[in-house]
């Protein structure tokens, strides 16, 4: 499922959250291209199984916490509090370019598969964290950032 390919901006309004439905997001991609959240409530997204997030020139200024199979982002800005989970066993290498200003996890929970990160923009004012067992792989492509793992 996609939104914004056709080109433009999405709106999401102040106090409006994107929710799954009741059957779940199983599999596939969810695509969100140029979503500019005004205000600042609480967005959770939760895919299941395969599912992959897909964000492009997205702006999200509520906290964000996202956990599915896979994600992919490019280009976004994350003006609070952002949490990100893989749970699946797909290789996820994101193109990055994206700016964080709150603090910010990133979790590889998936029983296999690498998740790649491109470090954040110099402007990144957030302390990232990468909260990953030791058995997964979970890395950013450059030491350019102070990294704290859990132990």
């Amino acid at each position: 499922m996609a939104f914004g390919n056709g080109g433009g901006v999405s709106v999401l309004a102040s106090g409006k959250t994107i929710s799954i439905g009741s059957g779940g997001f199983g599999a596939d991609y969810l695509t969100l291209k140029k979503l500019k959240q005004i205000g600042t409530a609480a967005q959770t997204l939760t895919l299941t199984g395969t599912a992959i997030v897909n964000l492009v020139g997205c702006e999200f200024n509520g906290n964000l916490t996202l956990s599915a199979g896979g994600f992919l982002l490019k280009d976004d800005v994350f003006n609070s509090a952002s949490t990100f989970t893989k749970t699946g066993t797909a290789n996820c290498h994101s193109d990055g370019n994206n700016t964080y200003n709150g603090a910010t996890s990133f979790a590889n929970n998936g029983s296999s598969g690498r998740l790649r990160l491109v470090p954040p923009k110099p402007m990144c004012t957030a302390t990232m964290y990468l909260l990953t067992p030791p058995a997964r792989m979970c890395r950013f492509v450059t030491r350019e950032i102070t990294i704290f793992t859990r132990t």
